[in-house]
């Protein structure tokens, strides 16, 4: 086709050409002519016509890979909208559906043929903590605090170990098997629908050597059963939860300067994530007295920075399922327990415990060999939605800004809203001239720029004949920095102006020329006219904006983010020292208080309970002894003459019936429900004082105001 074009702009005739090359002579013309639609010069186009015009397509494509950069990615049903609407917008023919307002499953399949960058993909859940935390600051960081410890104790590769913990459940993830098509649902056999957790913790050093891993069971009590068909140097603890602790990561620790040979005279450097049980003064002291060098990740960067979870808890927990749907077909009729987690785990550890995955691991985070600038830029992309930019002073307004006022200033739209603003009495703009011989107004030169340091400014919006004037003064000082914003009710004049932006943080006041457009698009994407016509372009940046986060107005409580840290470093010991010295004050204090003020129990009264009826025990029959009264009864070794007394104070007062049982009042139902006769004071249990019952009216009294004694019957005053 090419050679065909060639002849015919030579001089050929098209018949001659035609049927020289041997191409339809219609086609040959269309493509000398350039009436083709959709392809020009010797381009082939097989099938079908796109919908979309190429840069479109090519623009919605680079959309697409920024929204899942940011973690927001499109699904399939987001994307055929999206397609719809751009044809709608730039008024692009389009054979799509008017009803559902989506393009069609032929559409969709033929821009990923066309595309094959783009695939359809399951994500896997982000939280919005580990896409804020892992951002160039914090990684820049870590990397400056590793080279440090790496080179001021001649730390080697074989020394750099990282440690971790991972759970393993007893009812595992089966694989993808072979079944038959087309039935709805396909099982396979786990032990149960939520298994018991295991922790395993595992080391592993940038050379490849690992230290046997230490495995802690959910259970209160040891049994040698849980560590069958383990490898040796396994060791095995219990705990309640099943989750790792201080005392618990201090004897990882013995287990792992057991098997590291680490001493002051030979550092091992140790990296590990920031929990609560690694930051513990016990912990520290420990290392920093066998030669062990703690480097704390940064908060939610583990994903990405760590080697145990880039590269080696993926193949242990997929040769752990494997291992455990082997168990369980060799096994039929019984379920993987506690007793069997061991052995399995010991296996898919042993086969994915080589030499060349802990090599790559630490390659890919950069740790060995040293290589701070590993992760691409795509990576930090989810941060920028809540990226804010730093503040900036007057003073610092770059060359740009200045000139853009100045031209603002000195425009004829300026010049008419001075002339609107002196008739309807508004504060007018001043005049470029007068700006110029200010001392106080930013010049175009920044050497010249004196640097102003105004109080916070306050923006004030005045309109004059359709246009918008923009002022930011300052409270004390006369120096004012003015924009007059042109009218806008013409697009296609002024499709994407620089907009100021005014943003005010503490006491810096900035001026910022915004890089999106007045539709949102990101920065190098220009606003044109579409494809050589009148008509404006629309792309998906306008249709759909990035997401951006705004600033809240309202302040929260700054809340301590653990950063890349050196925990055997001298200033976190102290730290940690300062906080156990102040929580002991705290302890301290408050025995003091609760020693000098004890508390008193108040115990409500309700008035709508009725009294407890007293039942009379026939004479000659035996009363059911309370719960434990026998025991306490058997278990006492008292002489037979004191149970014969026992037996036969039974039948005399009630006061000493009372204290022959060890209680000197009443029950405790009767306790909180009674008051004394004569003072009417509340029972309080514990008593402090010997209370007596009336055996006429069931009332009770202190024996101190009723001044009777134990061996008498008591009768009150009132029923005398």
């Amino acid at each position: 086709m090419q050679s065909a074009i060639e002849s015919v702009e030579r001089g050929m005739p098209m018949r001659t050409a035609a049927r020289q090359f041997n191409i339809p002579r219609n086609t040959l013309k269309r493509r000398v002519l350039q009436r083709n639609k959709h392809l020009c010069g010797s381009q082939k186009g097989l099938g079908h016509s796109q919908c979309l015009p190429g840069e479109l397509e090519d623009e919605l494509v680079r959309y697409l890979k920024d929204m899942e950069a940011r973690l927001f990615g499109l699904s399939k049903s987001e994307v055929c909208k999206m397609a719809y609407d751009l044809a709608e917008r730039n008024g692009v023919k389009h054979p799509f559906n008017r009803e559902l307002k989506k393009a069609g499953d032929d559409w969709f399949q033929s821009f990923l043929d066309r595309h094959p960058d783009l695939s359809l993909r399951v994500p896997e859940a982000t939280s919005a903590a580990r896409a804020q935390g892992f951002n160039r600051p914090v990684v820049s960081k870590f990397f400056e605090v590793l080279d440090d410890a790496i080179t001021s104790n001649n730390i080697t590769p074989e020394r750099i170990y990282n440690c971790d913990e991972t759970g393993i459940q007893t009812s595992h993830k089966p694989g993808k098997i072979i079944a038959t098509k087309g039935r709805k649902q396909v099982g396979s056999l786990t032990s149960c629908d939520r298994g018991v957790n295991t922790t395993a913790v595992v080391a592993m050093s940038a050379t490849g050597n690992f230290i046997p891993p230490m495995l802690i069971f959910a259970r209160k009590r040891f049994k040698a059963e849980l560590m069958d068909d383990t490898p040796a140097g396994t060791i095995g603890v219990c705990r309640q939860k099943g989750w790792m602790d201080s005392e618990l990561f201090i004897d990882f620790l013995k287990h792992f300067t057991r098997y590291t040979c680490c001493s002051p005279s030979n550092k091992v450097l140790l990296l590990l994530d920031g929990h609560c049980s690694h930051k513990t003064l016990e912990a520290v002291e420990y290392c920093r007295a066998n030669g062990i060098i703690l480097l704390c990740f940064p908060a939610h960067c583990t994903h990405r920075m760590q080697p145990l979870d880039v590269g080696f808890f993926a193949p242990v927990m997929t040769y752990y399922n494997q291992e455990v749907s082997l168990w369980l077909k060799n096994h039929p009729g019984r379920i993987v327990t506690q007793f069997q987690v061991a052995g399995l785990f010991c296996k898919a550890f042993q086969r994915a415990a080589s030499v060349l995955t802990a090599t790559n691991a630490f390659q890919s985070t950069g740790i060995v060999p040293f290589n701070p600038n590993i992760f691409p830029d795509h990576l930090f992309a989810p941060c920028e939605t809540t990226d804010r930019p730093p503040p900036a002073s007057c003073a610092e307004l770059n060359v740009t800004q200045a000139a853009v006022l100045t031209a603002e200033l000195s425009s004829p739209a300026a010049a008419s809203s001075r002339e609107g603003a002196d008739m309807l009495g508004l504060p007018s703009v001043p005049e470029p001239a007068a700006i110029a011989d200010d001392p106080c107004t930013v010049s175009a030169h920044p050497a010249s720029s004196p640097a102003l340091e105004p109080e916070p400014t306050e923006p004030i919006v005045t309109a004059d004949h359709g246009n918008l004037l923009l002022q930011t003064s300052t409270a004390n000082d006369p120096c004012t920095v003015s924009t007059v914003a042109q009218p806008t009710s013409s697009p296609a004049q002024q499709p994407e102006s620089t907009e100021p932006i005014m943003s005010a943080d503490h006491d810096d006041v900035s001026l910022q020329t915004s890089t999106y457009g007045q539709s949102g698009t990101p920065e190098g994407h220009v606003a044109s006219t579409f494809y050589g016509t009148k008509r404006p372009h629309i792309s998906p940046y306008d249709i759909s904006p990035l997401p951006t986060a705004e600033r809240s107005t309202t302040e929260k409580p700054k809340r301590r983010r653990l950063t890349a840290t050196l925990l055997t470093g001298s200033p976190f010991l102290l730290e940690l020292k300062n906080a156990a010295k102040a929580k002991n004050e705290t302890l301290n204090r408050k025995k003091v208080q609760k020693s000098l003020f004890p508390k008193v129990r108040l115990q409500k009264v309700s008035k709508t309970t009725k009294k407890p009826e007293i039942k009379k025990v026939q004479k000659g029959a035996r009363a059911k002894p309370k719960h434990g009264e026998r025991k306490a009864e058997s278990s006492n070794n008292e002489s037979q003459q004191q149970k014969s007394q026992i037996k036969k104070n039974k039948t005399g007062t009630r006061a000493n019936n009372e204290k022959k049982k060890g209680d000197n009042s009443m029950n405790k139902y009767e306790k909180q429900n009674y008051y004394c006769i004569y003072c009417s004071e509340l029972f309080i249990d514990p008593p402090t004082e010997t209370w007596l019952g009336c055996d006429a009216c069931k009332e009770w009294a202190h024996q101190a105001c009723a001044d009777v004694s134990d061996s008498q019957r008591f009768v009150c005053d009132l029923c005398k």
